[in-house]
């Protein structure tokens, strides 16, 4: 028959728990944070693709974009996320604007709370 032992147990200070294994949660999400960027979605334009206002996307700027990824466009100054076609920018209403790739969307953070 086992016998239950109760200990009486008391919380120390974090940092007497890091023994060097820890993993750190920013290098998985951005591995290349040098030629990244976060970009939060200032509005749900892009619902229809998964994407809800505030959620926050990681964008890698070297990264050459494909036809049919999330881009990350300057159009006049102003950042817009948009789907591409062929590496440029589908929905430019005005053939005047002044349209300059910034990065591709590469991962959605989203806040459950």
């Amino acid at each position: 028959m086992s016998r239950l032992t109760f200990w009486n147990m008391s919380f120390a200070k974090a940092a007497e728990h890091l023994d060097g294994d820890e993993l750190d949660l920013g290098a998985l999400l951005i591995p290349y944070p040098e030629r990244s960027m976060l970009y939060r979605m200032p509005d749900g334009s892009l619902r229809a693709q998964g994407i809800e206002e505030g959620d926050l996307v990681v964008v890698e700027r070297a990264r050459q974009a494909r036809p049919g990824e999330l881009g990350l466009v300057s159009m006049d100054g102003a950042s817009v996320l948009r789907r591409l076609d062929r590496g440029l920018f589908q929905e430019s209403n005005d053939s005047q604007a002044t349209i300059e790739f910034q990065g591709t969307a590469t991962l959605l953070i989203r806040q459950l709370t």
